[in-house]
């Protein structure tokens, strides 16, 4: 006995050393089951091993075979003859599947969504790439993705910035969700994305921002924050220091567009432009369009803000949040069911207004509140509700002046996976804006308003590996309040509208090299409501007054294509250029020098007031290596029906439409940039021109004259470095032209030389002195407590030199001094923050 044991045991050595040798198996199955027998053969065979589903049903059919010095593709073909299987080989993998779910062109479709491991939380641009990385894609904007691949089994790599890569086997699986976890070792890591899904972030004039990103940048006032890291980018300015609003590519304030998970935001930021509307430590993804303009935005002409907050921790519960100078916030997040259902909520105060009280000081003061529940009710259906109340109170101590403004925003959303090609979203979006000003002692008060409510269609089908096309539908209700005034009980009514937009995108890749992107809107706006319309005459009289009973009264209809045009000479150059026409049916004219005031008027197309058009067209060139970047890009802008006030307006007259002056404008730029990163270093400048012109036949005698916001020149320098992995330093410098005014040329003597009136010349004759400042941040991460509690202190100030920036001008008529006395916001401003996360 011992010796056949013996002889048996010299046998499977021999067979296994002759099997690896030469590729020859010498193998019998004796009635044995096809799963069976793989098992054999997997432990014949060490350098090869078998992947296959065990719930296939043809691997319980029973095999006898004896095979002799014959190959593994001998070997498996005559095991496999006669049954539904088949084999593909992967590397040194030998991979099992069903005949029956090979596709009969021999590609296959593999889809889903990829996550953070550890918080649950679906990644917006992940990129999932074959293992040779000729096709590629990234996840949507709600971490879905759809590949199609040209061989049935394959090996996808899944890749996103700060998080390690994850290869996965799909085995023939058509669904495939992926969770990735966080490279606590590569703050600072460059991800190199396939050439593919490079292509699909790649688009001109179009910024994509994580919230670890916006971190690396300078804290303003210690915290993230989503607006000012827009700010920093090349093309896009404000006016001055506090300034609430920002200006992209010679467009007004008014044209820029900011979404929150969908939602229209009308006053993006507090304290005067000092800090945005939204808690930085809420932000899940941001994305930035300022030259190309996917289809399915519509309603602004200069750019698109679009922010998706977080869905919730399902995993676990976490807390982050903040101390600093200004104030505090908060969030946390968790799991109401683990896997299933998770929320997050975010608070953020400030303190200024407690600080301030009692020293006869202006005291500014807001607060918010983010709120969200995510639902997952199965593999292929997600609902989601999304709220956000932000509010600003200005006041001042011994005077009788208090002014407040603020956001309401609401959305409902769910998705749906109807199959692996096709995904589908649908929402209810509701946002309000209100903004009020009071005088105790008169007991007057001037109020605007804003209510929207929207429904939104949206589908994606992911044709094939180089095709995907999204379409919808939105719809809306607008209602704009552009004033009331309580003493002189002035209204000047509300102005209703009524919107539908019908969409179409085609992301098409032609070859390798040739990406072409482009899309139509089409849109249909009419104004209605029970309103009284005044019809001008050219003198802007109006020469008949009637009412609208509350009927549609006018429509507009829009055709907005888009197109951007890639061409990729290899992973390191590339050259794009685009075109998009956009309308605008809501305008905010501002007939006053300040950039402060929240009570600019909302103003809808009417009888009298037509949509803002714009056609924009803009080109360049990108090269980007590991270290090294550089970029060149140039726009053109024409706009059209742009409003401007004529000269004394009366702005609260219930007739205030005949104030109104509509002209053109034209603005034009060059932006270069260039940009250098290592794992210590973070270097990035930026240099724009540009110019802007208007000209409103009515105003400045019929002379083009400088936009508002014409800044030709400006310069944004960033640079960090990281001592340590617990030290590091950021730095930003800005430099600008100063923004245009008006200076009087004159004066006139009224009501017996007892009132003295400015006389004005050409409209911006004059420019304030050139901008420049200086922020500098140190910061430092201590170590972690009791290995969950991480924390860092940010210590900086901004305008570390104490340059008197101006910010407005007045002067002193009676001594005939036209030389403007300008103010400044801050010389000096210190910041102190203690940023954690458990």
């Amino acid at each position: 006995m011992r010796k056949i044991a013996i002889v048996a045991m010299l046998l499977i050595v021999y067979s296994h050393l002759y099997a690896q040798k030469g590729d020859k198996i010498t193998i019998s199955f004796d009635d044995v089951s096809i799963e069976t027998a793989l098992k054999k053969l997997d432990n014949l065979l060490t350098e090869t091993d078998f992947s296959y589903n065990s719930k296939l049903p043809a691997l319980k059919e029973k095999v006898t075979r004896s095979f002799h010095s014959m190959s593994l593709d001998s070997v498996l073909t005559d095991v496999f003859k006669g049954l539904p299987l088949t084999y593909k080989k992967v590397g040194s993998t030998i991979v099992i599947i069903n005949k029956k779910k090979e596709n009969v062109n021999g590609r296959q479709t593999v889809s889903g969504f990829v996550y953070d491991k550890t918080t649950g939380e679906s990644l917006i641009g992940a990129t999932i790439s074959t293992a040779d990385s000729r096709l590629g894609t990234v996840t949507n904007q709600y971490g879905f993705y759809s590949l199609t691949m040209d061989e049935e089994v394959t090996t996808i790599a899944v890749n996103y910035l700060g998080y390690k890569e994850e290869k996965i086997l799909t085995t023939g699986k058509k669904r495939l969700d992926v969770k990735l976890s966080q490279d606590m070792n590569s703050l600072h890591e460059v991800v190199v994305q396939s050439d593919r899904a490079s292509e699909e972030k790649q688009f001109a004039g179009v910024v994509s921002l994580t919230p670890k990103e916006v971190k690396q940048l300078p804290l303003f006032m210690g915290e993230p924050d989503i607006l000012k890291a827009i700010q920093l980018q090349n093309g896009v300015k404000t006016v001055s220091d506090g300034a609430s609003f920002y200006y992209v590519r010679g467009g007004n304030f008014d044209q820029n567009l900011v979404l929150m998970d969908e939602a229209p935001v009308y006053s993006p930021s507090h304290i005067m432009g000092l800090v945005s509307v939204i808690n930085g430590d809420a932000i899940k993804n941001t994305n930035f369009y300022k030259g190309y303009f996917p289809a399915q935005y519509s309603g602004r002409l200069s750019s698109v803000l679009d922010i998706a907050t977080k869905d919730g921790n399902n995993q676990s519960f976490q807390l982050a949040g903040g101390v600093s100078t200004i104030g505090a916030r908060l969030v946390a997040e968790g799991p109401l069911v683990k896997d299933k259902v998770s929320y997050m909520i975010s608070g953020r105060r400030s303190w200024i207004d407690k600080i301030m009280k009692g020293k006869n000081m202006a005291s500014p003061a807001y607060y918010d509140v983010n709120a969200k529940l995510h639902c997952k009710l199965n593999a292929n259906n997600k609902l989601y509700f999304s709220l956000y109340q932000g509010k600003d109170n200005f006041a001042s101590d011994g005077t009788d002046y208090r002014s407040d403004w603020g956001n309401t925003l609401a959305t409902v959303r769910w998705s749906h996976i109807f199959n692996e090609k096709l995904f589908v979203n649908t929402s209810v979006i509701y946002n309000h804006f209100r903004s009020f000003v009071s005088f105790s002692t008169t007991q007057n008060s001037w109020e605007t308003e804003v209510s929207e409510i929207r429904l939104k269609h949206q589908l994606s089908y992911y044709l094939n590996d180089r095709n995907t096309i999204t379409a919808g539908i939105k719809m809306g209700r607008h209602i704009f309040q552009p004033g009331r005034l309580k003493a002189l009980d002035i209204d000047l009514g509300k102005k209703q509208l009524q919107s539908f937009d019908l969409y179409a995108l085609h992301q098409w890749h032609i070859s390798e090299p040739l990406t072409l992107n482009y899309g139509l809107n089409l849109n249909v706006t009419g104004a209605l409501g029970k309103t009284e319309l005044y019809t001008l005459d050219q003198n802007y009289n109006i020469v008949c007054t009637e009412k609208n009973k509350g009927g549609v009264y006018k429509t507009w209809f829009g055709v907005e294509p888009r197109v951007n045009l890639q061409y990729k000479f290899n992973d390191q150059h590339r050259l794009f250029a685009a075109y998009s026409r956009m309308q605008q049916f809501v305008q905010s004219p501002y007939p006053y020098q300040n950039d402060f005031d929240m009570l600019k008027m909302w103003i809808p197309v009417s009888n009298n007031v037509k949509p803002l058009k714009n056609d924009i067209f803009s080109a360049g060139y990108q090269y980007g290596s590991k270290y090294f970047s550089f970029s060149l890009e140039g726009y053109y802008k024409r706009i059209q029906n742009q409003l401007d006030f004529a000269p004394y307006p009366d702005v609260q007259s219930i007739t205030y439409e005949q104030y109104l002056r509509r002209g053109k404008a034209t603005s034009y730029g060059l932006e270069a940039g260039v940009g250098y990163k290592t794992n210590k270093v973070n270097l990035k400048i930026d240099y724009c021109y540009a110019k802007t012109r208007v000209k409103v036949p009515e105003i400045n005698n019929g002379r083009a004259y400088d936009a508002k916001f014409d800044i030709p020149h400006q310069v944004n320098v960033i640079a960090s470095y990281q001592f340590t992995k617990r030290w590091g330093i950021s730095t930003y410098w800005k430099y600008s032209t100063g923004k245009p005014y008006t200076l009087p040329v004159g004066t006139q003597l009224l009501n017996g030389g007892r009132t003295i009136v400015p006389l004005y010349g050409n409209i911006h004759n004059a420019r304030f002195k050139d901008y420049h400042r200086l922020d500098a941040m140190l910061t430092y991460r201590h170590k972690k407590i009791k290995d969950k509690w991480q924390g860092t202190v940010n210590v900086g100030v901004i305008n570390a030199y104490g340059r008197t920036n101006p910010v407005s001008v007045s002067y002193n008529y009676e001594i005939m001094a036209f030389k403007p006395s300008t103010e400044t916001f801050y010389k000096y401003l210190p910041m102190l923050s203690y940023n954690f996360k458990f």
